[in-house]
C-alpha cells in the first residue's frame, strides 16, 4: 500500500504470478513479464483475475475490479 491506500506493484505481480501452482513454478521459469497500469486498485477493493492464453506459450492476463480494468499484463514461461 502507498500513503493513498493503492496497491503496489509487487501485489499485482504477486496476484498474477499466484495464477500458477508452485508446481507449475518448479517446473518453468518466466521469461517475459510486461505490464500496463490503467487504474489503481485501492485497499479492500476486490478484483479478478482473466488469463488468455496465447499460442506461442504467453499469457495476456487482466485485473479487473467491476468492468473496469486495473492493469493488463503478458507473461511468458518456458520450461527449465
Amino acid at each position: 500500500m502507498d500513503v493513498n491506500r493503492h496497491v503496489n506493484s509487487s501485489r499485482y505481480i504477486e496476484l498474477l504470478l499466484n495464477q500458477w501452482s508452485l508446481d507449475f513454478h518448479d517446473h518453468n521459469r518466466l521469461t517475459r513479464f510486461e505490464i500496463a497500469y490503467i487504474h489503481e486498485a485501492h485497499y479492500d477493493e476486490e478484483v479478478e483475475v482473466r488469463l488468455h492464453e496465447e499460442c506461442d506459450d504467453t499469457v495476456r492476463a487482466e485485473l479487473v475490479s467491476g468492468n473496469r480494468a486495473l492493469c493488463r499484463a503478458r507473461l511468458g514461461f518456458s520450461p527449465r
